[in-house]
């Protein structure tokens, strides 16, 4: 169940990330900042 969460959650920050211009090589840190 939080395995799945945290994969959904991964995908919504990862796709606002990208949508602001983050760049990609930060994209993971920024998400497991978030998460």
């Amino acid at each position: 169940m939080w395995k799945k969460l945290q994969a959904k959650l991964r995908l919504m920050v990862k796709k606002i990330l990208r949508k602001y211009g983050y760049p990609p090589d930060k994209q993971e840190k920024a998400t497991l900042t978030v998460l």
